[in-house]
């Protein structure tokens, strides 16, 4: 699905049509999508596991966006700001002799604010999006159902700033009301954690949105 939108998008910039819809204005808008947690673990003094455990999980997800669009012929340029509340959960166990080392990884939700920068083809809009992404994403690795074992890591929350991306195709229904639907990724830097006896892992969380929206534009 993701290649597919690419190719629309491309499709649609590579266009220069004389008549479009008017895009221009502020808009607000509700969105479903697929939700996809993906995280990866290295053992990076193969204390334990040793390599790395890379790991995803997906769930249906709502999300709400407000932004604003200015047009200058076939030209759309704009932001937008968005809320996704995650709830999708990772829980397993890892290593193959005691202590077992069970993993939880959570996306409890995301904000992001972006740019959009696009082409009106009638009254289709595709478009390509960047800009900065927040999350707040929950980890523990935690030995033999005892957090203060040597081997568990402190509960820590991935609250750092990263990268959203994406691309994605808006149909304008009506005035005031378009659908679109967007693929929308996130990536942070990688992040060093220790157990409380010294170990350290290598941890890494990405994220990925694929949605169908309505917005209304006023």
């Amino acid at each position: 699905m993701k290649s597919v939108l690419k190719a629309l998008a491309i499709a649609a910039l590579s266009t220069a049509p004389a008549i479009a819809q008017e895009w221009s204005g502020p808009y607000v808008g509700a969105t479903a999508s697929v939700a996809t947690l993906r995280t990866a673990w290295t053992d990076v003094e193969y204390d334990w596991f040793g390599g790395t455990v890379d790991q995803r999980r997906s769930k249906l997800n709502g999300g709400l966006q407000w932004g604003y669009n200015n047009q200058k012929g076939n030209s759309v340029i704009g932001w937008e700001l968005d809320y996704r509340p995650g709830h999708v959960y990772i829980n397993t166990d890892m290593g193959n002799l005691p202590p077992v080392l069970e993993k939880t990884d959570a996306l409890r939700h995301l904000v992001t604010l972006r740019g959009r920068a696009g082409l009106a083809v009638d009254n289709a809009l595709a478009y390509l999006t960047a800009g900065l992404a927040r999350g707040d994403i929950r980890h523990s690795l935690i030995a033999n159902g005892n957090p203060s074992n040597g081997s568990s890591t402190p509960t820590f929350y991935n609250k750092n700033l990263g990268l959203a991306y994406g691309v994605g195709l808006e149909h304008r229904v009506s005035d005031r009301y378009s659908l679109r639907v967007e693929y929308l990724g996130a990536v942070w830097p990688t992040q060093t954690v220790s157990t409380n006896g010294g170990s350290r892992y290598d941890q890494k969380d990405r994220v990925s949105f694929l949605s169908l929206g309505l917005n209304l534009h006023y």
